[in-house]
């Protein structure tokens, strides 16, 4: 039998993808408010999307998907520095709380989630771990950045798996070192140049890779901001012709998503490199599920 899974803040489908190749696993409902993630989403897999907010959903309906895994990627900016970190005070955190009730309620085998380090400190992950120990849950959590698994990208995140079944123990990270030129595009395939001016401006600020194929070139996590904010946002590249932005494709790669993966005709670049500066780290998301057995 499969094991029934909710991708909640499903984005364009981290988990799903994740999941893609593995046996034993069948998404029964993917989550979000964001139409054009969803509408992403439903281009590249089969399964059933609802554009709700999660407070707004219905609980039977909740409990007609019989879900044995719940993934959550919440919003973040509650415990960040620029969401300035109001916690679990912050509006953007209610859906969660929602999701803490209803962990209670119908308690799924498996329980997994994805945030920013700063979610470790916070007190909505004291309520949470306070919630699962009072149910029985055992859970461990742990910060993976893809460059432990050999990738050239930062973006260390926080990682909770959680299980009704018994302990969880974690596995050793598959480390496979990867040159940074391996994920680029053919030299000029869009015009990706960042203006003079702008370079003038904050060049001191950008982070630029001067030489891809150097072992030590290693690009700044890229966030739903880049291509808008031209600094900590992610990197760019040096290149005999000026200095450039990498492409949504290659932003794709180093976040583990394969070429095969479609944006819709209607989705720009912007919106193309803030949906995934949204999304998950596919390998790391991959070993973390390695964990669940159905």
């Amino acid at each position: 039998m499969a094991l029934r899974l909710v991708e909640w803040f499903a984005g364009i489908g981290g988990c799903a993808l994740a999941l893609q190749d593995r046996p034993g696993f069948e998404v029964v409902a993917a989550v979000d408010i964001d139409r054009g993630a969803l509408d992403v989403y439903s281009a590249n897999f089969p399964y059933p999307t609802w554009v709700r907010e999660i407070c707004s959903l219905p609980a039977y309906q909740v409990a007609s998907w019989q879900a044995d895994l719940w993934w959550m990627s919440p919003p973040c900016q509650p415990y960040t520095a620029r969401g300035r970190q109001r916690d679990d005070q912050d509006p953007r955190a209610a859906s969660l709380l929602v999701l803490l009730e209803w962990i209670d309620r119908f308690r799924p085998a498996w329980l997994a989630l994805e945030n920013v380090p700063p979610f470790g400190q916070s007190r909505m992950w004291q309520r949470l771990r306070s919630r699962l120990e009072k149910i029985g849950y055992h859970w461990a959590s742990i910060e993976v950045c893809p460059t432990q698994l050999g990738i050239p990208n930062r973006r260390r995140r926080f990682y909770m798996l959680a299980s009704l079944q018994g302990p969880v123990e974690w596995q050793p990270l598959p480390y496979q070192p990867h040159r940074l030129g391996e994920y680029l595009m053919p030299p000029d395939a869009e015009d990706l140049w960042v203006d003079r001016a702008l370079l003038a401006r904050y060049g001191h600020a950008i982070h630029v890779i001067d030489d891809a194929w150097a072992a030590d070139s290693i690009v700044s996590c890229f966030t739903a901001a880049y291509g808008r904010s031209p600094v900590r946002s992610g990197s760019c590249l040096r290149t005999l012709h000026g200095v450039r932005r990498f492409s949504p494709r290659e932003v794709a790669r180093l976040m583990g998503f394969p070429d095969s993966f479609r944006f819709p005709e209607s989705c720009s670049r912007r919106r193309q490199w803030n949906l995934l500066g949204n999304s998950l780290s596919i390998p790391v998301v991959r070993w973390l599920l390695e964990h669940v057995r159905p």
